[in-house]
């Protein structure tokens, strides 16, 4: 019907407008990376303890 009236109707998928994303942001991310590093950091160390303990008690049963 509204392209019999002379108007063009516009094909394609409908996006309600509480998803569209607005064009410009201007605002910083609210997160804080730095703790997350530091927890990284810390997993990483206590990781290298583990394999390390683990490769000694292998060594410690190896020539048994």
């Amino acid at each position: 019907m509204a392209e019999a009236a002379g108007e063009s109707v516009r094909q394609g998928a409908f996006i309600a407008d509480r998803h569209r994303m607005e064009p410009v942001v201007t605002s910083k991310p609210a997160s804080n990376y730095m703790a997350a590093g530091i927890c990284a950091i810390i997993a990483l160390i206590v990781y290298g303890l583990l394999v390390a303990l683990q490769w000694m008690d292998f060594k410690a049963y190896q020539f048994q």
